[in-house]
């Protein structure tokens, strides 16, 4: 499964594989890829609106109106003056810085967090159903790397052992309510070797 979101100037790309997310990052100054182990994440979502560029941007107005300004001001009061270019590159600067700010907020994410990486979408790209829906495949995905990893038990595992993998995955919610009860049913089955859930590959 795969999701791609462009929001100038910024492109990412996820690609779900059995074990791992393929993540690929894209702005002017630089490119990211790397892959994210579903046992490195968590099942917690975080969202998130930012203003920061906002801010940043209403700060940088006021000098784009000031140099534009001067620079009206100047060619009206004295066309020869050496200044004109220096007010027309100085507003089309903070022009150009507010309109990438503009362009650059950080408005509307999702943040996959909970264990030792976070993985960081946009909410609405390319649409919210889409992302919600590639965010479901994930925990998915993420749900049955812990179960596979965490639920393998040996014939001479002890009981109390069992007890804390089941509480632990399930206080992380790796697990649900149903899952953890049908599991801690399973630990009176003596001739039960393996308690955990059947994990169907998928790619």
């Amino acid at each position: 499964m795969e999701l791609i979101q462009n929001k100038f100037p910024s492109r990412k790309i996820f690609r779900l594989h059995e074990t791992k997310v393929d993540v690929f990052e894209k702005t002017l100054t630089e490119e990211l890829e790397y892959s994210i182990d579903y046992l490195e994440l968590g099942n917690k979502l975080v969202r998130k609106k930012g203003m920061k560029s906002r801010i940043g941007q209403l700060f940088l107005i006021p000098y784009f109106i000031l140099t534009f300004g001067l620079f009206i001001h100047t060619i009206i009061t004295d066309p020869n003056s050496n200044m004109i270019p220096f007010w027309l590159l100085g507003s089309g600067f903070f022009l150009g810085i507010s309109l990438l700010a503009h362009f650059s907020v950080k408005t509307n994410l999702v943040y996959i967090t909970g264990g030792n990486k976070t993985l960081e979408l946009f909410q609405n790209k390319p649409d919210t159903d889409s992302v919600n829906k590639f965010i479901t495949e994930l925990q998915s995905r993420i749900k049955k790397s812990y179960q596979k990893e965490f639920l393998k038990f040996g014939d001479s595992t002890p009981d109390e052992f069992r007890i804390g993998q089941i509480e632990w995955l399930h206080r992380i919610d790796m697990i649900s309510d149903e899952e953890t009860k049908m599991l801690m049913g399973k630990l009176g089955n003596k001739e039960t070797t393996n308690i955990g859930f059947n994990i169907r590959n998928e790619s």
